[in-house]
């Protein structure tokens, strides 16, 4: 069980952090052989830290430079939680270096870590804990894990202002027909009959509060059904179906390779072997469809299979990084070129942001545009009947 406590040091420190002993006995017993005074231990559900990729980069930076100055890993670990300011990877920091103080290797240290940055700050460690260079290994995760902070945060970005635009649109629109319609009512049915589009405008207005209450009812029995582990692993199936199909216009499936390309050639450059490299960057996705075909592969390297073979028939013959690879291993060159494929594939995955956020917001302002204008034609044409209807 996971306790989070907070003890004042010898110096008179205050510190805070997590331990994971069976009861809050042991986690005073613990703290007090450290030479702590405890001033609060309470239980925690889930110490398991998600840890960014902004945090894992810096993280990864910090730890190489520690390592190559030749301290030990767990000392290492300790000095670099207790100058940790964020809780969750202060947490991940203690967590590792408790579990190394109790005989853990280092990639077993950081297994807990949950989320694609921490999946991919574990991977490396295991490839350096095999190499025997954690440093290097460190070293060379490091630039991936803060690029692919770049691109995220370049995506939320260039995403915000055609969210924003349609937000606010929608809004306007529930309004007009939730509160200024209903208003108008009384004084359009002096006009008499109707035309089609006035009658199609009142129709919406008298549905939409039932749609309303509707599409809350599904999207709270969404939540509720998410949280069953079948249901959820269904529609996150397909919503990585969804982001392969050309609906999602091929940039998950170009960023998601961009960061397996950058991993892989980081993996295969600090010492990892071919289908370990496969398998840790495959495990470091978020999609899970292309996960479990680049898993695939990696059973298929252990079986005796060619890396270039293997990801071919997982990402396609044409792939860049397969055509990377088969050039790599014929020249010996295999990590430069991989590395490389992921650089070019995170330009292109860029490239293809810009245009779709540049596309989305012009596309989203002309059809609202076109609705909200057939709306205002449609309510002053019957407004504008309301004079020869009254005189009849």
């Amino acid at each position: 069980m996971a306790w989070r406590y907070t003890a004042r040091s010898p110096e008179g420190r205050r510190l805070s952090g997590l331990l994971d002993l069976s009861d809050r006995q042991h986690v005073l017993d613990e703290l007090l052989a450290r030479g702590l005074t405890p001033l609060s231990v309470k239980p925690v559900k889930n110490a398991t830290a998600a840890l960014s990729y902004e945090r894992s980069a810096r993280l990864a930076g910090e730890l190489a430079r520690l390592s190559a100055s030749g301290l030990p890993l767990e000392t290492a670990l300790s000095l670099a939680a207790d100058i940790e300011q964020h809780g969750p990877t202060r947490a991940a920091l203690d967590q590792a270096a408790r579990k190394l103080g109790d005989g853990a290797g280092p990639g077993a240290a950081f297994d807990a870590l949950e989320g694609s940055a921490g999946k991919v700050l574990a991977a490396a460690i295991r490839a350096g804990e095999r190499s025997g260079d954690l440093s290097e290994a460190l070293r060379s995760v490091a630039p991936v894990l803060a690029s692919t902070a770049q691109f995220r945060s370049r995506f939320a970005t260039l995403m915000l202002y055609p969210a924003a635009v349609s937000v606010t649109s929608f809004g306007v629109l529930a309004i007009f027909f939730l509160y200024v319609l209903p208003t108008l009512r009384p004084v359009l049915e002096q006009a008499g009959e109707f035309t089609g589009s006035a009658r199609v405008l009142f129709a919406i207005s008298d549905a939409l509060p039932l749609m309303i209450t509707i599409l809350t009812i599904l999207m709270a029995g969404g939540l509720v059904l998410s949280r069953f582990p079948d249901v959820k692993a269904f529609l996150r199936h397909l919503r990585d179906r969804i982001s392969l199909s050309p609906i999602g216009l091929g940039l998950s499936k170009t960023s998601e390779t961009a960061l397996f390309a950058r991993l892989y050639g980081a993996l295969i450059a600090s010492g990892a072997p071919a289908a370990e490299a496969i398998s840790e960057a495959a495990d470091a996705l978020s999609n899970t469809i292309l996960k479990a075909r680049l898993n695939a592969a990696a059973e298929e390297v252990r079986a005796g299979g060619t890396q270039a073979d293997a990801l071919a028939e997982a990402l396609g013959e044409d792939d860049l990084i397969a055509r990377a690879t088969r050039i790599g291993d014929k020249a010996s060159l295999a990590a430069p070129l991989i590395l490389e494929a992921g650089n070019v594939l995170v330009d292109r995955a860029g490239q293809k942001l810009e245009r779709a956020a540049a596309l989305a917001a012009p596309l989203i302002i002309i059809i609202l545009g076109g609705v909200i204008g057939a709306i205002v034609a449609t309510v002053f044409s019957t407004l504008a009947s309301l004079p020869n209807t009254l005189t009849q």
